[in-house]
This record gives C-alpha cells, structure tokens and sequence, in this order.
C-alpha cells in the first residue's frame, strides 16, 4: 500500500495540489468557526464497531489491482477521481470525524469510555477549541478518574501489560 500511495503523489499535479490546498485550507477556517461557538464537541471515533485485526486490509480486486499497479508501476488509474473518491468514502465511513480534528489541527482526544459486548474498546471523540489543550488535559483527568481503563485490556491482547 505505501508503494501506490507514494506513486498516487506523484500523479497528482503540484496545480492540482495546490488548489487542493486551498480549498482545505478555506474549508478548515470554517469549521474552526464553527467549533468556537463550543467548548468542546463529543463524537464517536469510529463509524462502525472495532476492526478485528486485518479487516482493514485490501482484498479481492483492490488487492489485486494494487499489486498490479505497484509491479508495473503504472500511476495512471491512480489519478482517476473515482477511485480516490472510492477511497475517501470507505475510510470517512470508518472515521467520519477524526479526519475534522486532523483536518484543522484542533486539540481532539478519543478515550475508551464503553465497552461493547465483544469487550472491545469503544472510543469516544472530544474536539476542543483551537489552542485550547488545557481544557482537554483537564477533561482527560476527569474521566480517567471517573472511568478508569488504564488497566483494561481488549481480550486479545498482543503485547505486554504496560507498566504505568
């Protein structure tokens, strides 16, 4: 997947780029406007429940035509705006909201409040003002004392327990 995201760049006009820019850039404006009308703005982190491991992964065709297109190095369908607006669609479906927070550089953290039944985390987005990272610290503290999950562990675990 690197391997066609880099060469997805490269079929990409710097004109193209920059109008892109632009147009990110006016859009991410507004939305801070908005935002500063609201201490902070709750929001699932996923559109669907947890991933299990690999679900994310590219199979059938997509794998297929990825590897084709990496081995002969052929960017040409890359630049097709269906296909990355294929692939903008199927990872805003998965996170529709974190992608805001990146997009304008808002303080915004994800906590595992809830658990569903598969005993998977279930994360909960809080968005703050621009440069307001100390209300998100101090909310953080709030719910990490009223909710603990430092010790909590999804049931398939791949790691050590941490040690803080």
């Amino acid at each position: 997947m690197p391997r066609v995201t880099r060469m997805l760049g490269r079929a990409v006009s710097g004109q193209d780029l920059a109008v892109s820019l632009r147009s990110w850039q006016t859009e991410a404006r507004r939305l801070v406007d908005v935002y500063r009308g609201y201490d902070l703005v709750l929001t699932p982190t996923l559109g669907t429940p947890p991933a299990c491991i690999g679900d994310l992964d590219p199979r059938g065709a997509d794998l297929v035509a990825q590897k084709v297109i990496a081995a002969l190095g052929w960017s040409a369908p890359l630049a097709n705006k269906k296909i990355i607006d294929q692939a903008a669609q199927s990872t805003f479906s998965f996170v529709p909201f974190t992608p805001v927070a990146n997009f304008t550089g808002q303080p915004s953290m994800s906590v595992p409040l809830y658990w569903n039944a598969e005993d998977l985390p279930i994360g909960v987005m809080f968005t703050g003002r621009p440069e307001d990272e100390t209300t998100m610290f101090s909310l953080a503290a709030q719910l990490e004392r009223a909710r603990p999950w430092r010790g909590r562990r999804a049931p398939v675990f791949a790691g050590k327990k941490n040690s803080l």
